[in-house]
C-alpha cells in the first residue's frame, strides 16, 4: 500500500523551516554577543582630577585618558572624548584615579555649596553620628537618602516613613513635592558609588575617598523618577507631587 506522499512533503517542509529558523536565531544571537564585546570609546581617570578642572586641562596634563571597553560595560553617560562643547566645563567635585568619566562629573561651573554660618564667639566641631542626623539643620528642606554599599536607607523628607533599608533593585519609594531637593549622602562605603536620576542628573562618582560629599538634585517638575547607582542594582523611584 503507497503512502501519501503530500503528508511527508509537508513534514519535510516543516522540518526544513524548522532548522532554518533555529539557525538564524543562533547566528542572531551570536551577532548581538559579538556586538557587545566590540571596543567603544571612553575618557577614564588617570590620576586624581581636582575639583575645578577643565576636561581639556584634564587632558592634556594626562589627569584623563583616552581608553576603550567593550560595549557592554560603557555606561550610557560615559564621555568619549573632548568636544568643543565639553573642553570648558569644571569637575564638580575631586575624581580618583582608575574612574570613566561620566558627564555628570563636569559642569559649566562649580556647585555652590554655601559655607555653615558660624555664630562669633563659638566653635563648629565634626561628629560621628548615625545616617538621620548626617544631614545637619544647614541642608535646605528636602530628602535624605543614604547609601550604603549593598543597600539604601529612607532617612528622612519623604512622604513615606524614614528609617526603613531596602536592598533589591528599585525597591525604595519616596514622594516628595515639586521644588524639594533630594539629598544623597554615603556612609561607610568601600566601594565606588555613583546615582543616576531618569536618565538627566548623574552625580560625580564617589569613592571612600570622597565620601563626605553630598549630593542633591531638586525636581523642579511633577511626574516618576526612576533613580539607580550606577555601579550597583540597588535604586528606586521618586514619586514628585505639587
Amino acid at each position: 500500500m503507497k503512502k501519501p506522499i503530500i503528508p511527508v512533503l509537508i513534514a519535510i517542509l516543516l522540518a526544513i523551516g524548522a532548522g532554518v529558523a533555529v539557525y538564524a536565531f543562533a547566528r542572531s544571537a551570536d551577532e548581538r554577543a559579538v556586538a557587545q564585546q566590540q571596543p567603544v570609546p571612553v575618557l577614564v581617570s588617570a590620576a586624581l582630577v581636582p575639583a575645578g578642572t577643565t576636561l581639556q586641562a584634564a587632558l592634556a596634563d594626562g589627569l584623563i585618558e583616552q581608553s576603550v571597553v567593550p560595549q557592554a560595560l560603557r555606561p550610557v553617560t560615559a564621555l568619549a572624548g573632548v568636544t568643543q562643547s565639553t573642553a570648558a566645563l569644571v569637575a564638580t567635585a575631586d575624581l580618583p584615579a582608575g574612574q570613566v568619566i561620566l558627564d555628570g562629573a563636569f559642569a559649566a561651573d562649580l556647585p555652590d555649596i554655601a559655607p555653615i554660618d558660624i555664630p562669633d564667639g563659638q566653635l563648629a566641631v565634626s561628629v560621628l553620628l548615625e545616617a538621620p542626623a548626617k544631614v545637619g539643620s544647614f541642608l535646605r528642606p528636602g530628602s535624605s537618602i543614604a547609601v550604603y554599599d549593598t543597600a539604601l536607607q529612607r532617612v528622612c523628607g519623604c512622604t513615606e516613613s524614614g528609617g526603613q533599608y531596602f536592598t533589591t533593585a528599585g525597591s525604595l519609594t519616596c514622594t516628595v513635592k515639586v521644588g524639594k531637593a533630594v539629598y544623597f549622602t554615603y556612609v561607610g562605603i568601600t566601594n565606588t558609588h555613583q546615582m543616576l536620576i531618569g536618565g538627566f542628573y548623574t552625580s560625580p562618582p564617589r569613592s571612600p575617598s570622597n565620601a563626605t560629599q553630598v549630593d542633591s538634585y531638586e525636581f523642579r517638575t511633577t511626574g516618576t523618577f526612576t533613580f539607580q547607582d550606577g555601579y550597583t542594582s540597588i535604586g528606586g523611584t521618586f514619586i514628585v507631587v505639587p
